[in-house]
């Protein structure tokens, strides 16, 4: 660690010594809202009273002391050990033909093994950057790997035994970490290459491991080079081209493979109720359904999860996990949310939505400027209608739990009423259409005793959806 590292670790030591850590509490009493100064002192909580005029410059300090503290602990981290030279690190993370930052990466493995600093600070993934602007290297790490396929995707382990690749991030660093959701790439430093070489929206791509993916082991040599690799999600998936449109397909999981009937439902529903959304068809493959839909964005644009704004913007004392994505948004500009996460909740109580996770809604920028567009159209609703369990406990209509602001779906369903841009007049056709939908399609998968339980549940989530409604208007 060098002279002047050492002397700005002082420097920092002193200054956060000198500013008030804790954090700020609000408590509503009688109506009346009090703020108070909460800290930790000798393993007891301390609270001082905070009168409005000094409210926002305690929070300065506050916000103050954990940038400071927070630069502490990254020199601290890379003064552990001799710092490595960039030129030997082998990989530029780049957006589009920016450089973000220089990586190196295990050669068996994949997984990045240093960090470089920020070349370009401003195009760095969302939530890999400290609140002093530098590049958060365990956070970008972590990054990297949630863009592999997780571990727990059926059959990939029988995938990677095939390729002879001991996990998910090496095969992801064999086709360069492109997808078809963004426009970060992993390009060799000493490489020539160029966005408009390699990104999988302009160019084609091999669909050798999609149909690995899908049908097993191949004989010869595969070429590695797909989006698929970067598909997130435990079901069966693969990316193709058809008539020049990059389409996703997707299975479902056993015992009833209902999910892809689900998505199509659900799309169908959205176009009822005026929703902004990815429309799904349903298709059989060796007897088996799928679903297919259109890629959402095109490398002009880009999807970022809500689980990545959420880690740029940590959770405040006492905040539920809505309001902390509503001020995350608004601090970072992005329009019209509200409304369109309201939306997105009536919709997964109408499906009986048990898996919106914070990574399968998000919002959509426009990748050249990175100004924020909106929230992404709905997708991924499979996991509805009670797609796992018996028809029996569909029918009892009870139990079904949700994600991700609470756990049940009547009380989230409160973050998102009134509603005015769903005219309730609308949510008596839904049941029709369910009805009609799984009678032409559902065959030996959704049998008749079963579609009926699934539109007998939707019709009294209905119901309670329009009572809920009138009380709150």
């Amino acid at each position: 660690m060098d002279r002047s590292t050492l002397e700005r670790i002082a420097k920092l030591t002193r200054q956060i010594a000198e500013l008030p850590k804790g954090y700020i509490s609000k408590k509503t009493i009688h109506g009346k809202v009090y703020y108070y100064h909460q800290w930790s002192e000798m393993g007891k909580t301390k609270s001082v009273f905070v009168p409005e005029s000094e409210l926002e410059s305690l929070t300065e300090q506050i916000a103050l002391r954990k940038r400071l503290k927070d630069e502490l602990n990254d020199l601290k981290w890379h003064g552990a050990s001799p710092k490595t030279e960039t030129s030997k690190l082998g990989y530029l993370l780049m957006h589009l033909d920016t450089p973000v930052v220089e990586l190196s990466f295990e050669e068996r493995t994949g997984v990045i093994t240093e960090v470089g600093e920020a070349i370009n600070v401003d195009f760095l993934p969302i939530g890999t950057a400290t609140s002093y602007r530098k590049v958060d290297a365990p956070k970008l790490k972590d990054w990297w790997g949630w863009r592999s396929i997780p571990a727990s995707r059926s059959g990939i382990k029988g995938v990677l035994d095939a390729l002879n690749l001991p996990t998910t991030t090496a095969l992801l660093r064999k086709g360069y970490g492109l997808s078809l959701s963004d426009c970060y790439w992993a390009k060799p430093i000493n490489s020539d290459l160029a966005w408009k070489d390699v990104n999988f929206f302009d160019n084609e791509f091999s669909e050798d491991l999609g149909e690995l993916l899908f049908a097993g082991a191949k004989k010869g040599t595969l070429n590695l080079s797909s989006p698929d690799a970067t598909s997130v999600g435990n079901l069966k998936k693969r990316w193709k081209i058809t008539n020049g449109e990059r389409v996703l397909l997707k299975g479902g999981s056993a015992p009833f493979r209902q999910e892809p009937f689900n998505e199509v439902l659900a799309s169908r529903f959205c176009e009822v109720l005026g929703l902004e959304h990815v429309p799904y068809r349903l298709l059989f493959i060796d007897g088996y359904p799928y679903c297919s839909c259109p890629d959402f964005v095109n490398g002009h644009t880009e999807f970022v999860p809500a689980q990545a704004i959420l880690s740029a913007y940590p959770k405040e004392q006492n905040e539920s996990l809505h309001s902390q994505l509503l001020r995350a948004c608004s601090s970072l500009g992005i329009p019209n949310v509200e409304p369109s996460l309201s939306s997105m909740i009536i919709l997964d109580f109408l499906i009986a939505n048990e898996d919106r996770h914070t990574n399968n809604f998000g919002f959509v920028r426009n990748a050249d400027t990175l100004e924020w567009i909106g929230m992404a159209p709905l997708f991924d609703n499979g996991s509805s209608f009670g797609f796992d369990k018996l028809t029996s406990e569909i029918s009892a209509n009870q139990g079904i739990v949700c994600k991700p602001f609470e756990n049940k779906h009547r009380e989230q369903l409160k973050l998102a009423l009134p509603n005015p841009s769903i005219d309730l007049k609308t949510l008596d056709v839904l049941p029709g259409i369910a009805q009609r939908f799984f009678e032409e399609h559902g065959g030996q998968f959704v049998d008749k005793e079963r579609a009926s339980a699934i539109c007998q549940s939707l019709s009294l989530r209905i119901i309670t959806l329009k009572n809920l409604s009138k009380k709150k208007a």
